[in-house]
């Protein structure tokens, strides 16, 4: 997984090696390494990256802290410090996805099997929504421009299921599902994008080369 800020300096990456990584992204240069509580086998891997659109915080997640913890967690940290300030836990499943609103007040997580996504408010980290009803692994979520006068923001998911779910987010955190469809192209529709102008949503499919 890799992400990068709304200013283009930094690039983070995660990795099956039990690391992230933050690069400035015009140099190439590796400027840290962060490190996770890790145990044998899966427990450490990274799966989910995201920075912040102000470069000042790193969410990551994956297979971290199941082993010892019978749950998931979001390992958050600061960006200049390479400092572990804060861990969102009690995550059912493996973390697929993390992503965050390009205004910097949400955080989505997606997760494994059919344990759906989990909404986080930035300012405290307060989980603000959930939707459970998926059928299997959602694999990505991708947030849109700003609707009902700059009040909302769009929130588009895939799943594993089929399904392409669209939502807006309110001012509060509260979820709204607007659309939920199985596009054609595939059966297992695991990345989308919403465009620019938040009018197109693009899906890519496991299982297909259509996009």
């Amino acid at each position: 997984s890799i992400d990068v800020d709304a200013g283009e300096r930094y690039l983070v990456s995660g990795s099956v090696d039990k690391t992230s990584r933050v690069w400035d992204l015009a140099s190439g240069r590796l400027l840290r390494t962060l490190r996770f509580p890790i145990n044998e086998g899966n427990d450490g891997k990274i799966a989910a990256v995201a920075i912040s659109p102000d470069g000042r915080t790193i969410a990551c997640g994956g297979w971290t802290g199941n082993d010892w913890d019978h749950s998931n967690s979001i390992y958050l940290f600061d960006r200049e410090s390479g400092r572990l300030y804060r861990r969102l836990s009690g995550l059912p499943d493996t973390i697929l996805h993390l992503s965050f609103a390009p205004d910097g007040q949400w955080l989505v997580a997606t997760l494994g099997n059919n344990h759906g996504i989990r909404l986080y408010r930035t300012t405290d980290w307060a989980l603000v929504a959930e939707d459970h009803d998926y059928g299997d692994s959602s694999n990505w979520a991708d947030f849109g421009v700003a609707s009902e006068g700059g009040r909302a923001v769009l929130l588009a998911t895939a799943s594993h299921d089929g399904f392409v779910r669209l939502y807006t987010v309110g001012p509060s955190g509260a979820v709204q599902l607007l659309s939920k469809q199985k596009p054609s192209g595939g059966n297992r529709s695991h990345c989308v994008r919403i465009s620019p102008d938040g009018t197109r949503v693009a899906v890519w499919f496991e299982d297909s080369p259509v996009l």
